[in-house]
């Protein structure tokens, strides 16, 4: 379905022109312009249609042929701390027959020491036929019990209350919610007590409710969901109760690379309760004693990056080889990604400035770690006694220097490199002071 749209902006408004051509042929244009005043946002648009149906507009024998609507939404500020979050809603509908239906909708809500009241008001013209109505909302929760309460009511074209309900909701333990009710028609002269029992999270869905009337009437639901997915290495079949067929997922393995090699072989162990990052935020599953976790429901088709969170790993001198890996998980694959962890190790000592005939500490030098390409793989600065800690160095052979840009800036030079090298147990080098002098001073 094509859309061709633009849009133009001023200071403080904001003009649209969208125009939609649908597959069987409908048709839709419309311009909107969007403003602000003061809390409050107002919007205008008017669309015209030519047999174009969607869900805003469903199919009829006698179908919408201009719409024209006016929003307004903002919060009201009475004093210093009590704010009213509102909207105003206004609608003309012309038909294909030429009828005009039009509608009002406005609402205020309020919210005040955990308690949450709304009230919306609806007047309606349909075909010249009038009529308004409104319902009042209530929520709160109390001792872990949420509690809400609503009343439906109608104003015109005679006033009369139309239903009151009540309900509370609790959640159990292992991800059950709770659920009862009581609900009077007024009308219909009705009561109606309804229960239900569900579970969305785990390794299966399950919904269970029911109800009964003072009619004698009753009736009983069950629903069971298992979606079920298979963790490759282990062959061990993983269910959850959310669906995983549209969405990705990998297969993570975690453990300590003793020789370095970057696969698990020979003595390498597996890490048990590591944790993991996804696009940058923590993720709920930790490694079992296999050192394998099933990250599910990784979002379909989109770059998706992994690391291993290292908050989780027992040992502190524990850091991944890599910083994390980024793959594009498909629906029904799942992607096998391994980690393997080093022990790492530290440097520290204190840099110093030769002047004067005097050796005294400097600090604010930026300190650098260069592996054998010349790649700098880690930067520090010394702190203001000179003194430096440089940790989590992967094993291997690196030079320890100081900056030469900043050298340069600064106008001087170092008196040498250290040799620094990390065994695969992790090495813990101590003063390993680096000195400078002025360069007028060489």
């Amino acid at each position: 379905m094509p859309t061709p749209a633009c849009a133009a902006t001023t200071k403080s408004i904001i003009a649209t022109a969208d125009a939609v051509k649908a597959k069987d042929g409908g048709k839709l244009a419309q311009l909107g312009l969007k403003t602000r005043v003061g809390n409050v946002a107002l919007s205008a648009s008017r669309a015209r249609l030519d047999d174009f149906t969607s869900e805003f507009f469903l199919p009829s024998s006698d179908p919408v042929r201009t719409r024209d609507e006016l929003r307004a939404e903002g919060v009201l500020t009475v004093g210093a701390a009590n704010f009213f979050p509102l909207s105003l809603q206004l609608r003309r509908d012309v038909l294909a027959s030429g009828v005009e239906n039009r509608e009002v909708q406005g609402r205020l809500s309020a919210f005040r020491e955990g308690t949450a009241l709304t009230n919306a008001l609806r007047w309606q013209s349909l075909a010249g036929t009038r009529r308004a109505d409104g319902l009042l909302q209530l929520s709160r929760r109390v001792a872990g019990i949420g509690l809400a309460g609503q009343l439906q009511y109608t104003l015109a074209p005679e006033a009369r209350l139309g239903s009151a309900a009540v309900s509370a909701d609790y959640y159990m333990a292992d991800g059950y919610l709770l659920n009862l009710g009581l609900a009077r028609m007024f009308q219909e002269r009705e009561v109606r007590v309804n229960a239900a029992l569900n579970k969305s999270l785990g390794s299966y869905g399950l919904g269970v409710n029911g109800f009964v009337t003072n009619r004698h009437d009753y009736g009983l639901g069950l629903q069971f969901f298992m979606a079920m997915g298979l963790e490759p290495r282990a062959g061990r079949l993983m269910t959850e109760a959310q669906p995983m067929a549209n969405t990705g997922a990998a297969s993570v393995r975690v453990f300590l690379d003793k020789n370095l090699n970057g696969t698990m072989d020979g003595t390498d162990e597996a890490i048990k309760g590591a944790g993991f990052t996804v696009n940058g935020a923590n993720y709920g599953v930790r490694t079992d004693a296999a050192g394998l976790a099933y990250l599910g429901r990784l979002p379909a088709n989109q770059h998706t990056d992994i690391g291993i969170d290292p908050d989780t790993l027992e040992d502190p001198q524990w850091q991944s080889q890599i910083k994390g890996v980024r793959i594009v998980p498909r629906p029904g694959k799942v992607s096998q990604v391994e980690f393997a962890v080093a022990v790492t190790g530290e440097v520290d000592g204190t840099t110093y400035l030769f002047a004067n005939g005097a050796r005294r500490p400097i600090g604010d030098l930026k300190l650098e770690l260069v592996d054998g390409s010349r790649k700098v793989v880690a930067s520090m600065t010394s702190a203001a006694d000179g003194y430096y800690v440089m940790t989590g160095i992967l094993p291997g052979e690196y030079f320890l220097r100081i900056d030469p840009a900043q050298l340069k800036r600064l106008n001087m030079v170092d008196t040498g490199m250290h040799v620094i090298k990390i065994e695969r147990d992790g090495t813990v080098l101590n003063g390993r002071d680096l000195d400078v002098r002025r360069a007028d001073d060489s």
